[in-house]
């Protein structure tokens, strides 16, 4: 007597259901008081505070929310999904990882342990049942009846790529043959080009209108093999079966069509039964999790048993398992019989391909996860369906198509501003050609206008709304046909890229030939528990951080210039170097400097040993418990390393030439390394997960290299570095992570919370190499570290290169190891470049050429404050070519110099104090010499870009220099060959 799974639970089912319905109805689950709808908040409002908004359902139509009121959907997805709504979490990823129901895991949980299953090839009644869920899967999904499944067979697989590979791997490919497909598919379908090719056929990728007027020719004597999504995975583009409708009106009896249905039959069924049989697609690849949540791992392949001729079974060429097998010899000649290779016993196509034990209990938990979607999301508004009815599903569809519409008209409708959009959403090739796009969206986020229209990266986004609780996907996602037409990537850029160290899911946001094109899109899907609630906390969170008023947009252009210039006495308050990569640092009272960076500093990093990823505090937070030191006067030089709980660690730095160079990946660039064995125990034990300590192999042995490993930066030529990932140096000042706490503050007071003192940063969150303060009243400006284009300390003069881009590493607390929201989310919206990243700090390098230290060693010390006299100037640009500069109301004209004959342009340098050293950075496009002359009236200095700089020390007698700080000086300045002009040079004397 077989076993039938709907009666092993319909009573634990309808308990359980009864006790749901209970809970829908209880005055006691009822929303939580949380702020009115709105569309935009105040930029004061604490991240805390995005609570969900109650929803009035009278607003929607009646098939959201499946038919139920507004209190009875929200103790639904209280009782069903507990960890969306205990949480506050924002789940916007339901195409990728829709959560299932509590009740649908607790009757697989009740279902196995009352009925013991067993493997099907043994046990009949389990083959039954596993037989009778292939019938329901194609009624459920596909709206098969039971005599129309007759021309249908099902395949188990792990999931829609083990399906459209199955494929590949079995069509029969000759030199014939051919695979066209979709360009804009997923990589999963795009994939079987691989097995085309391997076979000798050709493969074409195809744009819409190519690939639906595409057929092959019957005389060529191969098979085509057509592949498309139903739904396009990023854009939610959905072609349906049209597609198939059309190319099998034309199609010959060598053509065969393959549909990617993962994407759609997530909210939707694919109704066979309203198409005509012999134009319906030969084969269909999904996964159940998509639709049901539960379970992962099991997937089906749908197809016709008359195409199944397309499909070789070849005894010789193809693996065979267990189960897929009429009979095989066991020595030579050999050979084999698939399954139902006589004509005796035709069999079904599923004994051939199905190789070894099907995953029958995954097959049990797909039964239980049907009953629950039947009986959770049937539509309340019509009479209960059977469980093969495709109701619930078409429940689900109506259900999230409200939700996507709702959710592009809203972020469509926000604007900076200057009025221009903030969401660009991209539409599929063939957008609303035959169907209305599904309940997935993708999106790009842009800057105002005024800002230059420019594409925020999808990175950035991505750390803000972990941060907010809030879960979507970016990247190339796996479609890098849609990815190439959006941003305009052509495959010499893709392969461009992937040669200088990019890869799928680095985390790089621009690149291509100009360097500026988007590496990745934003994308947001809706599910079954999806609800109103959801939108408007997205929308909220879109305004809230990104997007920009006038105010705003202002100070991110750029920081007012003070031209009085007024002296700002600093001095290096702290001074830290970080032995290992992303572990603690150490504080210190001087150090010796190195081209690279501080003496020793990032010279060690921690190698995952399961992933060969560099090990970061992102993910692993315990790193920063881990703290290493070396004293640089011992010999020999050793690192000690300590940690809670563990030995003193002792690593020696002596140089040997036996050990082995190994090559590591990291920011996109390959960096020598040195493997040190003996503490590799030490720091998986510590750190629980097996890892590897790596030394910069340079620093190892005199035979290596550190020319392999450089930073650059626009303006700069590049930088050597070890494990650093951007510069050899970073600086912050205390005024500035001062302003910082001072904002954190403000933002709660503006909503009635203080914050806890575990809230106010630290500056060791920022891990920075360098800190500056001032003694005087005041201190330094904020930010003051931002408008320098130069910095001596202790005579030693450091060139800034770039503004710090941060990520959610500075969320670490440096002491205790525990993640926090800020300070990013506060940066985030105080403190976003014209890009909209997050920036902190400045990237500096050693100038040791202008320090004036000759090859002696080179130090820099803390808490020295005999300042020196400050060497301050600003170099104004003026307006017009020197060969059209005219006579104005407010100076002198320059004169132009012999002997140039192209056009450029003309300084005037302000000094502030008397000085024998003055840094200028001038551009000329040509020429001998340059005169600067007088400012025309109303030529304001304003702060300047540079595409390219460089800096010359040009020694002039103080006597040249005017002992009025307002009179502009007309210096000749003889050979310089910069690029460019930097508007603002500040070059403080720090320290000694």
């Amino acid at each position: 007597m077989g076993i039938n799974l709907t009666q092993t639970v319909s009573s634990w089912f309808s308990s359980s259901f009864h006790a749901t319905q209970s809970a829908l109805s209880s005055s006691s689950l009822v929303p939580r008081e949380t702020p009115p709808e709105s569309d935009t908040v105040a930029s004061s409002t604490s991240l805390s505070t995005l609570s969900k908004p109650r929803s009035s359902l009278e607003e929607h139509p009646t098939y959201y929310a499946y038919g139920l009121s507004s209190a009875s959907f929200t103790a639904l997805i209280a009782s069903e999904y507990p960890s969306l709504h205990s949480s506050e979490l924002v789940h916007l990823d339901h195409a990728a990882s829709p959560p299932p129901p509590t009740s649908a895991i607790s009757a697989f949980a009740s279902c196995i342990s009352s009925t013991l299953y067993s493997n099907p090839h043994s046990h009949l009644p389990t083959q039954r049942e596993v037989d009778r869920m292939r019938s329901r899967v194609m009624q459920v999904l596909f709206g098969l009846g039971e005599r129309e499944q007759e021309g249908w067979d099902l395949v188990w697989t792990s999931g829609a790529s083990a399906s459209l590979k199955l494929v590949g791997e079995h069509f029969a490919w000759r030199p014939e043959a051919n695979y066209r497909y979709l360009k804009e598919s997923h990589t999963s379908l795009v994939g079987i080009r691989a097995c085309a090719l391997a076979g000798g056929a050709a493969a074409e990728a195809l744009d819409l209108d190519a690939f639906l007027s595409s057929s092959g020719d019957e005389d060529e004597g191969g098979y085509v093999l057509h592949g498309y999504p139903a739904q396009c995975n990023v854009t939610g583009s959905r072609l349906g079966l049209h597609p198939a409708r059309i190319l099998s009106r034309r199609k010959r009896r060598n053509e065969a069509v393959l549909v990617d249905a993962a994407a759609y039959l997530c909210t939707s069924p694919l109704h066979f039964s309203d198409v005509p049989y012999e134009e319906a697609p030969d084969f269909v690849a999904g996964s159940f999790y998509k639709i049901y949540g539960h379970p992962t791992g099991l997937g089906f392949l749908l197809l016709k048993r008359s195409s199944a001729r397309f499909l070789t079974t070849s005894s010789n060429s193809r693996y065979f398992g267990g189960g897929a097998i009429d009979a095989l010899s066991v020595s030579s000649p050999f050979w084999v019989h698939p399954r139902g290779s006589k004509e005796t016993r035709p069999g079904l196509v599923h004994e051939r391909l199905e190789n070894g034990t099907i995953p029958y209990l995954s097959i049990v938990a797909l039964s239980c996860a049907m009953d629950a979607h039947e009986r959770l999301f049937a539509p309340r508004t019509s009479s209960a369906a059977s469980w093969a009815s495709t109701a619930p599903l078409r429940a689900v569809g109506k259900h999230t198509q409200y939700l996507a519409d709702l959710t592009r008209t809203k972020i469509g409708g926000l604007k900076h501003w200057d009025g221009s959009p903030l969401v660009k959403i991209h539409s599929g090739e063939g957008s609303a050609r035959w169907e209305e796009d599904g309940p997935t969206i993708a999106f790009t986020l842009y800057t105002p206008s005024s800002q230059g229209s420019r594409p925020i990266g999808h990175a950035h986004l991505l750390n803000l709304t972990t941060l907010a609780n809030i879960h979507l996907r970016t990247g190339g996602l796996c479609n890098t046909g849609v990815l190439a037409r959006v941003s305009n990537l052509s495959d010499r850029e893709f392969e461009n890229l992937w040669e200088t160290g990019r890869v799928c899911g680095d985390g790089q946001e621009f690149g291509g030939e100009t360097g500026d094109k988007p590496l990745g899109l934003a994308r947001i899907s809706f599910g079954p528990c999806s609800s109103v609630e959801d939108v408007h906390m997205f929308v909220r969170f879109l305004s809230r951080y990104f997007l920009i008023a006038k105010e705003v947009a202002e100070m991110q252009n750029g920081h007012p210039v003070d031209a009085k210039l007024q002296d700002h006495h600093a001095y290096l308050q702290s001074l830290v170097r970080y032995p290992i990569k992303s572990c603690g640092g150490q504080s210190l009272t001087s150090c010796t400097l190195t081209p690279a960076g501080l003496l020793h500093d990032r010279e060690f990093m921690l190698i995952d040993s399961a992933t060969g990823k560099t090990m970061s505090q992102k993910q692993f937070p315990r790193m920063v418990l881990i703290k290493p030191s070396i004293e640089d006067d011992c010999a020999p030089e050793v690192m000690r390393v300590s940690a809670e709980g563990m030995p003193e660690l002792i690593v020696p730095l002596e140089k040997n030439d036996d050990h082995e160079v190994t090559h590591l990946r990291m920011c996109s660039k390959e960096a020598p390394s040195r493997p040190s064995a003996q503490a590799d125990e030490w720091f998986s034990k510590f750190l629980g997960v097996s890892c590897h300590l790596h030394r910069f192999a340079c620093l190892v042995s005199s035979s290596s290299s550190c020319s392999t490993n450089l930073a650059t930066f626009d303006g700069s030529p590049p930088v050597p570095i070890l494990f650093s990932n951007e510069s050899p140096f970073t600086l912050i000042s205390t005024s500035s992570v001062d302003t910082v706490n001072n904002w954190i503050a403000s933002d709660h007071a503006d909503n009635d919370t203080e914050p806890s003192e575990s809230q106010r940063i630290h500056p060791s969150c920022f891990r920075a190499n360098f800190t500056i303060s001032s003694p005087l009243p005041g201190g330094l400006p904020p930010f003051h570290e931002d408008t320098l284009s130069h910095l001596s300390i202790g005579g030693h003069m450091f060139q800034m290169l770039a503004r710090c881009r941060r990520c959610l590493m500075i969320c670490v607390d440096q002491d205790t190891g525990v993640r926090m929201r800020e300070p990013f989310c506060c940066l985030a919206r105080h403190r976003r470049s014209g890009r909209q990243r997050v920036e902190f700090g400045m990237h500096l390098m050693w100038r040791q050429e202008l320090s004036g230290y000759g090859s002696g060693e080179a130090r820099v010390r803390v808490g020295d404050q005999d300042l020196n006299e400050k060497r301050t100037g600003i170099i104004y640009k003026q307006s017009e070519p020197v060969s059209g500069i005219k006579e104005g109301s407010g100076g002198n004209a320059a004169p132009q110099p012999r002997g140039v004959s192209s056009i450029f342009h003309t300084y005037v340098l302000y000094p502030h104090h008397k000085s024998k050293l003055l840094i200028l950075n001038v551009g000329l496009r040509t020429g001998h010499m340059a005169q600067s002359g007088n400012p025309s009236v109303g030529d304001d200095p304003k702060p300047g870009s540079c595409s390219r700089l460089d800096h010359f020390a040009v020694n002039l007698p103080i006597a040249s220099l005017s002992q009025t700080d307002s009179t502009p000086q007309h210096i000749r300045v003889s050979a310089l060959r910069c690029r460019e002009l930097r508007n603002i040079l500040n070059v403080p004397k720090i320290g000694r």
